[in-house]
C-alpha cells in the first residue's frame, strides 16, 4: 500500500511537470500570429501583380453580342434561356486544348494560351470586329478552383467565380488559418505548362504583396503547415496516454502481485 501510494504521488507529480512544459512550449509571440506585423507602410502601395493567365483544360464560358443581336448568332453556340439562371446555366463554354486553341462558330481556332481574361477579351474582340460592328464579349473561367489545405478552420476545395483570388482571399474563404497554423512559411504549389513550382510565404510580413503567390492560379494548391507548439503538444498527447497507460498497467499488475 505504502509504495502504491507512492507511485500515486510521482505519477501525480509527473503529470503535473508535464503539463507545465506543454503550456511553456505552446506559448506564441505576437509576431508568430499577426499578419503584415514587419511594414504597414507596404499597404499603400501599387504592385504589379500576377493576373492568372489561360492554360490548356481551362473551361471558359463565353457569350458574345452586340448592338445588332443578329450579326453575331453565327459567332456562338445557339441556347434559348427564358432566364438570367438559365442564361448563366447554359453559357457556350469552350475547352482550350492542348495548343492552347478554342474554337468558336465561323471565326475557327483563336489561340488564347498565357492570356489573361482580359486580353482574351481583347482579342476575341479584334478577331469580331472583322465582321461585327461595336461586338461585346463576356468571358469567364468556369472551373477556376483552389485547394486549401493543412491548418486552416476548413480544408478542401475552393471555387472562384471569377479569374481573380489571392492567398488571404482562399485562406479567408477556408475559415482563416487555425491560432497555431504557421504564419511565416505558407506554401503555395503550382503547376503550369507541366512544370511544377512551389513557392514559400511569410504572411507575418507585408513584403508577402510582391510574391508570385499574392494572385492564385488556377488548380493552385496552398499548404497551412502546423507550428511548432502544435507538434509538440501534439506528441506530448501522445506521450502522456502512452504514459498513463503504461503506468495504469504496471499498478494494475503490482495490485494483482502484491495480495
Amino acid at each position: 500500500m505504502i509504495l502504491q501510494n507512492r507511485l500515486q504521488k510521482q505519477f501525480t507529480l509527473y503529470c503535473s511537470i508535464l503539463f507545465m512544459l506543454i503550456i511553456v512550449s505552446s506559448c506564441a509571440t505576437r509576431k508568430e500570429i499577426v499578419y503584415f506585423n514587419k511594414s504597414d507602410s507596404l499597404l499603400n502601395t501599387i504592385y504589379q501583380q500576377n493576373v492568372p493567365r489561360i492554360q490548356s483544360n481551362d473551361k471558359l464560358a463565353i457569350l458574345i453580342s452586340a448592338p445588332d443581336q443578329r450579326s453575331v448568332g453565327m459567332f456562338q453556340m445557339q441556347t434559348s434561356p427564358s432566364t438570367s439562371q438559365q442564361m448563366r446555366d447554359v453559357r457556350p463554354t469552350y475547352t482550350v486544348d492542348q495548343n492552347g486553341d478554342i474554337y468558336l462558330p465561323t471565326l475557327g481556332a483563336i489561340n488564347l494560351k498565357n492570356l489573361s481574361r482580359v486580353e482574351a477579351i481583347v482579342k476575341i474582340r479584334e478577331e469580331l470586329k472583322k465582321f461585327v460592328q461595336e461586338p461585346v464579349v463576356n468571358l469567364e473561367i468556369v472551373n477556376f478552383k483552389i485547394s486549401v489545405l493543412g491548418d486552416v478552420g476548413k480544408p478542401g476545395i475552393i471555387e472562384v467565380d471569377n479569374d481573380r483570388i489571392t492567398l488571404l482571399e482562399a485562406i479567408s474563404a477556408s475559415g482563416d488559418l487555425a491560432i497555431t497554423g504557421k504564419r511565416n512559411n505558407v506554401l503555395v504549389i503550382r503547376e503550369q505548362d507541366g512544370k511544377r513550382s512551389s513557392f514559400r510565404v511569410d504572411l507575418t510580413s507585408s513584403d508577402y504583396l510582391n510574391s508570385p503567390a499574392y494572385h492564385l492560379m488556377q488548380n493552385d494548391v496552398v499548404y497551412v503547415e502546423p507550428n511548432k507548439a502544435k507538434i509538440q503538444t501534439a506528441n506530448a498527447t501522445r506521450n502522456l496516454t502512452l504514459g498513463v497507460s503504461l503506468l495504469s498497467f504496471v499498478l494494475t499488475l503490482y495490485n494483482v502481485l502484491s495480495r
